[in-house]
Protein backbone atom coordinates (compact mmCIF):
# COMPACT_ATOMS: atom_id res chain seq x y z
CA UNK A 1 0.00 0.00 0.00
CA UNK A 2 0.99 3.45 -0.51
CA UNK A 3 3.29 5.26 2.38
CA UNK A 4 5.20 7.99 2.10
CA UNK A 5 7.72 8.93 4.86
CA UNK A 6 8.91 12.17 5.90
CA UNK A 7 11.82 13.09 8.61
CA UNK A 8 11.42 16.25 10.78
CA UNK A 9 10.71 16.88 14.52
CA UNK A 10 7.38 18.57 13.98
CA UNK A 11 5.15 15.80 15.81
CA UNK A 12 4.03 15.67 19.08
CA UNK A 13 6.67 15.89 21.96
CA UNK A 14 5.83 12.24 23.13
CA UNK A 15 6.35 10.67 19.93
CA UNK A 16 9.33 9.83 18.24
CA UNK A 17 6.97 9.19 14.63
CA UNK A 18 3.58 9.80 13.92
CA UNK A 19 1.56 8.46 11.05
CA UNK A 20 -1.70 9.69 9.68
CA UNK A 21 -3.70 8.57 7.07
CA UNK A 22 -0.81 6.97 4.51
CA UNK A 23 1.94 10.00 5.58
CA UNK A 24 4.64 8.52 7.91
CA UNK A 25 6.26 11.66 10.30
CA UNK A 26 9.65 10.06 11.73
CA UNK A 27 11.86 12.46 14.15
CA UNK A 28 15.27 12.83 11.86
CA UNK A 29 16.94 10.73 14.94
CA UNK A 30 15.24 7.64 14.44
CA UNK A 31 15.84 7.38 10.69
CA UNK A 32 17.64 4.48 10.81
CA UNK A 33 15.10 2.95 13.34
CA UNK A 34 13.76 0.16 12.45
CA UNK A 35 11.35 -1.18 14.84
CA UNK A 36 9.67 2.74 14.78
CA UNK A 37 9.17 2.07 10.83
CA UNK A 38 7.49 -1.08 11.36
CA UNK A 39 4.92 0.43 14.22
CA UNK A 40 3.99 3.51 12.15
CA UNK A 41 4.17 1.65 8.71
CA UNK A 42 1.58 -1.31 10.95
CA UNK A 43 -0.92 2.29 11.20
CA UNK A 44 -0.63 2.90 7.55
CA UNK A 45 -1.31 -0.44 6.95
CA UNK A 46 -4.61 -0.62 9.49
CA UNK A 47 -5.56 2.89 7.53
CA UNK A 48 -5.87 1.28 4.28
CA UNK A 49 -7.86 -1.57 5.60
CA UNK A 50 -10.26 0.27 7.41
CA UNK A 51 -10.58 2.69 4.29
CA UNK A 52 -11.32 -0.82 1.57
CA UNK A 53 -13.68 -1.61 4.93
CA UNK A 54 -15.83 1.79 5.00
CA UNK A 55 -15.56 1.93 0.75
CA UNK A 56 -16.99 -1.51 1.05
CA UNK A 57 -19.89 -0.71 3.38
CA UNK A 58 -20.37 2.68 1.00
CA UNK A 59 -20.88 0.59 -1.58
CA UNK A 60 -23.05 -1.87 -0.67
CA UNK A 61 -25.14 0.83 1.01
CA UNK A 62 -25.32 2.69 -2.78
CA UNK A 63 -26.17 -0.80 -3.92
CA UNK A 64 -29.38 -1.56 -1.43
CA UNK A 65 -30.22 2.26 -1.92
CA UNK A 66 -31.09 5.08 -4.28
CA UNK A 67 -29.17 7.44 -1.79
CA UNK A 68 -26.48 8.50 -4.09
CA UNK A 69 -26.55 11.93 -2.97
CA UNK A 70 -24.72 10.83 0.02
CA UNK A 71 -22.45 9.01 -2.03
CA UNK A 72 -19.46 11.88 -1.55
CA UNK A 73 -19.92 12.41 2.13
CA UNK A 74 -19.93 8.65 2.86
CA UNK A 75 -16.58 8.42 0.32
CA UNK A 76 -14.76 10.86 2.99
CA UNK A 77 -15.64 9.23 5.91
CA UNK A 78 -14.52 6.14 4.54
CA UNK A 79 -11.28 6.92 4.50
CA UNK A 80 -11.51 8.51 8.16
CA UNK A 81 -12.88 5.00 9.36
CA UNK A 82 -9.23 4.48 10.88
CA UNK A 83 -8.67 7.41 13.22
CA UNK A 84 -12.58 8.07 14.02
CA UNK A 85 -12.71 4.59 15.24
CA UNK A 86 -9.24 4.84 16.87
CA UNK A 87 -10.29 8.10 18.61
CA UNK A 88 -13.80 7.18 20.17
CA UNK A 89 -12.77 2.84 20.78
CA UNK A 90 -10.30 2.01 23.47
CA UNK A 91 -10.50 -1.46 22.22
CA UNK A 92 -9.54 -0.60 18.64
CA UNK A 93 -7.03 1.75 19.58
CA UNK A 94 -5.54 -0.85 22.47
CA UNK A 95 -5.62 -3.76 19.09
CA UNK A 96 -4.45 -1.24 16.87
CA UNK A 97 -1.54 -0.50 19.08
CA UNK A 98 -0.53 -3.82 20.33
CA UNK A 99 -0.76 -5.06 16.42
CA UNK A 100 2.26 -1.54 16.15
CA UNK A 101 4.04 -2.66 18.69
CA UNK A 102 4.18 -6.55 18.08
CA UNK A 103 5.48 -5.46 14.49
CA UNK A 104 8.00 -2.77 16.08
CA UNK A 105 9.58 -5.79 18.43
CA UNK A 106 9.70 -8.27 15.76
CA UNK A 107 11.71 -5.59 13.89
CA UNK A 108 14.17 -5.34 16.28
CA UNK A 109 14.02 -9.40 17.56
CA UNK A 110 12.81 -8.53 21.04
CA UNK A 111 11.39 -11.76 22.79
CA UNK A 112 10.32 -9.97 25.77
CA UNK A 113 7.84 -7.38 26.15
CA UNK A 114 10.28 -3.94 27.26
CA UNK A 115 9.68 -1.42 30.18
CA UNK A 116 9.81 1.23 27.08
CA UNK A 117 6.35 -0.36 25.56
CA UNK A 118 4.56 -1.39 28.55
CA UNK A 119 5.12 2.71 29.49
CA UNK A 120 4.21 3.69 25.98
CA UNK A 121 1.17 1.96 26.26
CA UNK A 122 0.10 2.88 29.66
CA UNK A 123 0.74 6.55 29.35
CA UNK A 124 0.78 7.57 25.56
CA UNK A 125 -2.93 6.24 24.45
CA UNK A 126 -5.39 6.66 27.11
CA UNK A 127 -6.46 3.16 27.70
CA UNK A 128 -6.20 2.12 30.85
CA UNK A 129 -4.33 -1.30 31.56
CA UNK A 130 -1.98 -3.22 33.07
CA UNK A 131 1.24 -4.42 32.70
CA UNK A 132 -0.28 -8.03 32.48
CA UNK A 133 -2.76 -7.10 30.18
CA UNK A 134 -0.10 -6.06 27.55
CA UNK A 135 1.93 -9.30 28.23
CA UNK A 136 -1.65 -11.18 27.41
CA UNK A 137 -1.56 -9.59 24.42
CA UNK A 138 1.84 -9.38 23.15
CA UNK A 139 4.30 -12.28 24.22
CA UNK A 140 2.59 -15.04 22.78
CA UNK A 141 2.93 -13.21 20.01
CA UNK A 142 6.54 -12.50 19.81
CA UNK A 143 7.28 -15.43 21.66
CA UNK A 144 6.01 -18.31 19.46
CA UNK A 145 7.64 -18.91 15.62
CA UNK A 146 5.82 -16.71 13.04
Amino acid sequence: MLKYVRYSDNIPEQFGGLAMAFIVTIRPKYKEDKGLHAHEFTHVDQFWSMSFLGLALLFAILLLTDMLFVGYPLLIAAFGLHSDVYRVSSAYRFRSEVEAYINQLHAIGATEVPYWTKNALKNKYNLNITDEQIDAAILPRITSPS
